[in-house]
């Protein structure tokens, strides 16, 4: 599938680390996923924000998205939007709002890797 991570394409990149010590499996996908050929990758806000456990559950943030708390590069952004590397997410929770950057787009990460698809900005 053009665009999209496969099972395939991950286990090359983990198999590439092992011919080189001083890149970890995140650096080799994230070097990857910079390059040229891989301008395309997108994926829905909604899911974004689950795989990347930003938020909890996909419905709620789907919900988030209907209720204006979410914006993507200073604007209001629907569950739809198609999240790229390099998009600026804000999250408001209440009186507390998190500004993130997207580096990775995935369709699947464990729980301890999900924080390398985003870079949280101060």
């Amino acid at each position: 599938m053009k665009g999209q991570l496969t099972s395939r394409l991950v286990c090359s990149f983990f198999s590439e680390t092992s011919k080189l010590r001083s890149l970890s499996g995140c650096d080799i996908i994230k070097k990857q996923l910079f390059c040229k050929g891989c301008v395309g990758i997108k994926m829905r806000l909604d899911k974004y924000l689950k795989v990347s456990r930003l938020i909890k559950r996909r419905t709620i943030a789907n919900e988030a998205c209907d209720n204006d708390r979410i914006t993507v590069n200073g604007k209001t952004a629907k569950a739809s939007y198609q999240v790229k590397p390099g998009d600026i997410i804000e999250i408001s929770f209440g009186n507390r709002t998190l500004k993130v950057e997207v580096l990775a787009i995935a369709d699947h990460v464990l729980k301890n890797d999900a924080s390398t698809l985003y870079r949280e900005i101060l």
